[in-house]
């Protein structure tokens, strides 16, 4: 229930905007390593992307050094904005020496950071109303926090839930008091892999790279060569898809020129956008 929120009542009316042409139910919440310290940490996050086909969020970490991990929330409508969210957190073997909010107001279940607790956090001026740089479709993106020197003794993972628990939808407000449950949150894996919410059917990408569990090759087809698809956390598929390209998926023994024969690409921008990512 969104009355969980903290004085939240009070955004309707002053942050009230114009119909959403896209729901808030379409923002995306996540988890993103950094292995250093920065200074203003609550603006020190964007770029992070997101799309069907991953985002550039840092799901993994090692075990046994600590890294402080960003509350985030992607994939805001611009013209919907983000007042609050509510979520909770789950994991094992892990220590976290301090949360650092990034809202203005906020209300705990339970002992927040603890496995099991759950947090409510508000803003008093709307977020995520700017494009985040490297979106393709131009959404925005929110800071909640961040947990500061996060240390696993072993290999598990993180893991938002909703703030009842495991299972449980995230809860999301909008900047005009509107209330939404969003898709299952994301993950940082410690020495195991971690989980991006900016797409739901993991897959691998390239032959030297396996975030879920096999091996396999993506190929970018596309009027402009057939490239095989080296990337971070799936992005590649993304600045594929955005240039017009066809993703495909294949066994690592079949080059991209014969996976893509049977594919009839699009005229594609592909390799310049490859020029400028490598």
């Amino acid at each position: 229930m969104i009355r969980r929120y903290i004085a939240l009542a009070v955004l309707g009316a002053s942050l009230a905007g114009p119909a959403a042409a896209r729901p808030l139910s379409s923002a995306k919440l996540g988890l993103h390593v950094r292995t250093a310290a920065v200074k203003n940490a609550c603006a020190a996050v964007s770029g992070l992307g997101c799309s069907d086909h991953g985002s550039l969020l840092n799901t993994t970490a090692p075990i046994a050094s600590g890294v402080d991990i960003y509350l985030v929330t992607l994939d805001i409508p611009t013209d919907v904005g983000l007042a609050g969210v509510s979520c909770g957190l789950s994991y094992g073997a892990v220590s976290i020496g301090a949360w650092h909010s990034c809202a203005d107001l906020e209300t705990a279940t339970g002992d927040w950071p603890s496995s099991g607790s759950g947090i409510s956090v508000s803003f008093s001026s709307c977020r995520g109303t700017t494009p985040d740089t490297n979106d393709p479709e131009g959404d925005g993106i929110a800071v909640l926090g961040y947990f500061a020197y996060v240390y696993a003794y072993s290999a598990q993972a993180l893991t938002l839930t909703g703030l009842s628990g495991s299972g449980q939808p995230v809860e999301y407000m909008d900047c005009a008091g509107g209330t939404f449950q969003g898709p299952q949150p994301g993950a940082v894996g410690f020495g195991v892999a971690g989980t991006d919410p900016c797409y739901s059917t993991p897959i691998d990408c390239g032959c030297g790279f396996s975030q879920v569990g096999g091996t396999g090759r993506t190929c970018c087809c596309s009027d402009a060569g057939n490239n095989e698809i080296t990337c971070d956390y799936y992005w590649g598929e993304t600045l594929c898809l955005g240039a017009g390209g066809t993703v495909v998926h294949t066994s690592c023994g079949t080059p991209c020129d014969v996976a893509c024969a049977a594919t009839t690409a699009e005229p594609s921008r592909w390799g310049q956008i490859k020029r400028r990512y490598n």
